[in-house]
């Protein structure tokens, strides 16, 4: 099922925004042209994403450090824990993942699928 989440005005570049869709906490992040929507709640301790930080995702060896544009990576502001926009995968243990949400945009309507998930 398809909810309006948001405008994309309503959505600052890198800046998470944690907003209620029926009983369910959705995070939106927007990067780029793109807007990407996850379950709001970091697996770890149960916390909000609520003033997390958005980067690129670091690759490369200690001292040749490139930042990966297309993987933007979504920080917990409560234990630092980093998931991934594209697939909600936690970068710090392997065993916890996010639920991603597909994502429609039209005009600059924002709309996400909280039927199935991504």
């Amino acid at each position: 099922m398809r909810h309006e989440v948001a405008t994309l005005e309503e959505l600052p570049q890198r800046v998470p925004r944690v907003v209620r869709v029926r009983d369910r906490a959705i995070v939106l992040v927007r990067w780029g042209e793109t807007v990407y929507a996850l379950h709001g709640v970091c697996p770890h301790m149960q916390q909000s994403f609520d003033g997390g930080d958005v980067l690129a995702r670091s690759a490369g060896e200690p001292g040749d450090i490139v930042l990966d544009g297309g993987d933007p990576v979504l920080t917990c502001p409560w234990h630092q824990y980093e998931y991934r926009l594209l697939d909600g995968r936690c970068l710090v243990d392997d065993r916890l993942r996010v639920r991603r949400y597909d994502v429609e945009i039209e005009g600059t309507r924002v709309f996400v699928d909280l039927a199935t998930p991504a």
